[in-house]
């Protein structure tokens, strides 16, 4: 027998559609008439045989809880119930909406635009007018006095700031002047007379990008400010807001990104600090492209720290440690390419000079197993002894810093050590070069697009001595992509053998892939241990016959 609390989840899914359909229906997006009206006319079949279940259920309540129903009923009939939501309840559903700044703006223009009551619930929503997205390149009247509309409607709500200064954003800039070549050449081939309008394009006035002024409006309210998000094509565009925000006091601010996309290596940039008033909440700081002593903000709060090295110099040894000593809750360290000088850090490291971080738990850097001291110094220098999520991915081969008489440096203890995970390594010259078998905390162990991962799993095997203690004895799940026949044998045997010992596997993952290419295997490992499919990755004898079928 239906009961009202069938009805009323009931009642809500259809809400929920309803208002998911409210939103595409109004959504600014641009979309072609007819797959609009298609998918509206599809939303409105799912939510009329929701409501015909709806009637099915109440008709099944008892006499007394249908009759109290039946004024409430009918008024469903005839308006959806997402309109018959209270304001406070409205509002509820606005404030949950995306994260994004560009996302949540949009949305706001959407639920604005579906009714009366809709828009006026969204302006007294903060939350969906806090979302800032400054597009210095919108030079036009009409963007500045959006912005103006976004400082009056978000009332006090922690901004959002998502600053974007890209060529792709630029009229006159080189892809938009590729592109109008391009349109120009097709106009050419398929017509002989061009319109006016399309020549005189190619004549626009070259203006200049408006950041000063648009970052300037909401200077104000940088004690407002919760993210900061910068995205610029040249690591000297960061000067643009270096200035700006030097001296600055942001008692909010929770993450601060700036993404440098260059294409070439940067000019050096005197080192600069940004919201040297003070920053006590910033947690997180993503720095990409470009020298973090540029636009380093205050760091004591800090326990996330992502630095990517794409088309920059190396940092050198000493500035970069000296870095690190003032990340005193640092919980998380991402070094994504050459971020230092390993060279730097190898003759720091036989001096005995380091950084020790107790509060790093996660732990990811860039390096190649040969040779070998370029992990030994990194490990060396960047001691972690609670460390227990380590990540190291390799560089390019044409990298080395190898010179005659190196020293080896021996690897410091990981007591706290639950995962590993190599991506890209050469695990034939890990295996050789270094011995981590002594991590007995290990419960996890990944292997991404790496070669010869057997080299490095074969410490599981049987070695014939009952003597000898079990190599990573708390080991649970293993991670494989690109498993190859050898890979797919050795598995099944580590299965076995650690089942037999009394210290069992229980889970392989596999990308999708590995899983299809060995499903007799795969069947024996799903009988003894739970087999998981893994990542997507990319194969790329895959991608060439995609490639040469479609030159077909």
């Amino acid at each position: 027998m239906a009961t009202l609390n069938d009805v009323n989840t009931l009642q809500v899914e259809i809400a929920n559609h309803e208002f998911q359909k409210e939103i595409y229906l109004h959504s600014t997006f641009q979309q072609d008439f007819h797959q609009k009206h298609d998918e509206i006319t599809a939303r409105e079949a799912q939510i009329a045989g929701l409501r015909g279940r709806l009637n099915q259920l109440i008709s099944a309540l008892p006499e007394t809880e249908r009759l109290a129903l039946a004024s409430a009923t009918h008024n469903q009939q005839t308006h959806p119930l997402i309109s018959s939501l209270p304001y406070e309840l409205l509002s509820d559903i606005f404030g949950k909406g995306p994260i994004d700044p560009q996302s949540r703006t949009t949305f706001a223009l959407s639920v604005s635009q579906v009714s009366r009551q809709w828009r006026e619930v969204a302006i007294r929503t903060p939350f969906l007018w806090s979302g800032i997205c400054l597009f210095p390149w919108r030079t036009q009247g009409g963007y500045h006095r959006f912005l103006q509309i976004l400082l009056e409607r978000f009332h006090g709500h922690p901004l959002d700031i998502k600053l974007t200064l890209r060529d792709l954003q630029n009229p006159n800039g080189q892809t938009n002047r590729m592109r109008k070549r391009f349109d120009y050449l097709n106009a050419r081939q398929n017509s002989d007379a061009l319109s006016t309008d399309f020549l005189m394009s190619f004549n626009e006035p070259i203006v200049d990008h408006c950041l000063q002024a648009q970052l300037s409006m909401f200077i104000p309210e940088v004690s407002r400010w919760r993210t900061f998000n910068y995205e610029c094509d040249e690591s000297n565009d960061v000067s643009q807001i270096t200035n700006c925000l030097a001296d600055l006091s942001a008692p909010m601010l929770e993450s601060f990104h700036i993404l440098t996309f260059a294409s070439a290596v940067p000019e050096l940039i005197k080192p600069l600090k940004i919201f040297d008033g003070g920053a006590p909440k910033l947690s997180l700081i993503h720095i990409r492209g470009t020298s973090a002593l540029s636009c380093l903000p205050p760091l004591s709060s800090v326990t996330t720290l992502h630095l990517d090295a794409s088309c920059m110099e190396p940092m050198g040894g000493a500035e970069f440690l000296q870095m690190l000593k003032n990340l005193q809750t640092l919980a998380s360290l991402h070094l994504d390419g050459i971020v230092v000088d390993l060279y730097d850090l190898y003759l720091l490291a036989i001096q005995g000079i380091y950084v020790e971080i107790s509060t790093l738990r996660f732990f990811s850097f860039s390096a190649n197993a040969s040779p070998k001291y370029c992990i030994e110094s990194i490990l060396n220098t960047i001691r972690c002894p609670a460390i227990e999520s380590m990540t190291i991915s390799g560089l390019e081969d044409t990298y080395s810093f190898a010179r005659s008489g190196m020293q080896t440096l021996p690897l410091p203890p990981f007591p706290s050590l639950r995962t590993m995970e190599l991506n890209g390594i050469s695990c034939n010259k890990f295996a050789k070069h270094f011995d981590f078998s002594h991590i007995f905390a290990l419960h996890t162990i990944s292997f991404t697009e790496c070669t010869s991962p057997m080299a490095l799993l074969h410490l599981l095997f049987p070695i014939g001595r009952a003597d000898k203690e079990t190599v990573w004895p708390l080991l649970r799940v293993i991670e494989l992509t690109h498993v190859r026949k050898k890979e797919a044998d050795g598995i099944c045997e580590i299965i076995w053998h650690r089942q037999a010992c009394g210290k069992p596997i229980e889970a392989i993952v596999f990308d999708p892939v590995s899983l299809d290419r060995f499903p007799e295997r795969v069947n024996w490992m799903k009988q003894h241990v739970v087999v998981r499919r893994g990542k997507v990755v990319f194969y790329p004898e895959e991608i060439a016959r995609a490639m040469r079928n479609f030159d077909i």
